[in-house]
């Protein structure tokens, strides 16, 4: 999932959010996010590297046009779009043909499931899931 990258504009940023700086970003989870501030070709620019699903907390920390610290936080939740994503990050490969076989036979609970998980829309992770992502990688 490490392809996901979203930039974000920190001088459009300031001037939305009346800030005179940014002091710092922090990220809850970074199993979830990775956050670099800094800039590119002069630009002051916020980078975030989508590693896996879940959800992970952002918080923009700076100094207003009063010089007074402020906080902006943001809860982001990252999902998989992609069907038989059973471990979801993003990519269908052996580990979930894998993981379902180990669901299937009760040695696993499963730890990640979302709506692109199900991919016969019968409301559970089967066999029918390792099918799909065999012939997935197959092919």
């Amino acid at each position: 999932m490490s392809d996901r990258v979203l930039f974000v504009d920190l001088e459009k940023y300031k001037t939305d959010n009346n800030l005179q700086k940014v002091d710092d970003v922090m990220v809850d989870d970074e199993n979830v996010l990775n956050a670099y501030h800094g800039y590119v070709s002069g630009n002051e620019e916020l980078r975030i590297d989508i590693i896996h699903t879940g959800v992970s907390e952002i918080s923009i920390i700076g100094t207003n046009n009063q010089g007074n610290k402020v906080r902006y936080s943001y809860i982001v939740e990252v999902q998989s779009s992609l069907a038989g994503d059973i471990d979801g990050n993003a990519e269908l490969n052996l580990k979930d043909v894998i993981l379902l076989l180990q669901i299937c036979a009760g040695l696993e609970k499963p730890v990640f499931y979302s709506q692109f998980s199900d991919v016969n829309g019968n409301n559970s992770v089967d066999l029918a899931e390792g099918i799909y992502v065999l012939q997935h990688i197959i092919y």
